[in-house]
């Protein structure tokens, strides 16, 4: 990987998981991005979702919300009363885990959480007047968006 991908990257595990809720949340330890991958696969817990549902402050307010996590109002609803061991779907495990990881880079990028919120949801000149969370729907949006963040952390005129 070259040193520029990887200096946005470090660190971005543990801070994800955090926001997710931890280990405790998960159910067991995610230490490296292929126990990442395989959480993704069988699902996460659908706490995970609702712990980082409930740390944002500004998202929900959106009205496209929950659709950065591919869900709709009543989907969330229906996880609020799902019994514990509930788990998301593979899509909704993705899409969940790419908000997260997102939300921590900016942060990190941006100064605080808040600061990345605000981000997420305002058009960007240098992402073609598109909103961040109107991009994390595809890998591509993704990627334009780690992409933008790597260049605001370098300092590099976007």
């Amino acid at each position: 990987m070259p040193a520029l991908s990887r200096s946005i990257e470090d660190n971005t595990l543990d801070g994800t998981i955090s926001l997710l809720g931890g280990q405790k949340t998960l159910g067991r330890p995610v230490t490296d991005d292929y126990q990442a991958h395989d959480l993704i696969v069988a699902g996460l817990p659908v706490r995970a979702a609702l712990q980082l549902i409930s740390s944002l402050d500004l998202l929900p307010t959106d009205p496209s919300w929950p659709r950065p996590l591919g869900a709709s109002r009543t989907t969330v609803a229906r996880w609020k009363n799902a019994p514990a061991a509930s788990r998301l779907s593979r899509t909704h495990s993705a899409r969940t885990w790419v908000l997260a990881a997102t939300l921590i880079r900016a942060a990190r990028v941006l100064g605080s959480q808040r600061d990345a919120e605000r981000w997420l949801m305002a058009h960007i000149p240098a992402l073609d007047h598109r909103r961040p969370v109107d991009l994390l729907a595809t890998p591509m949006g993704v990627k334009l968006l780690a992409d933008h963040l790597l260049r605001l952390k370098e300092g590099v005129y976007t």
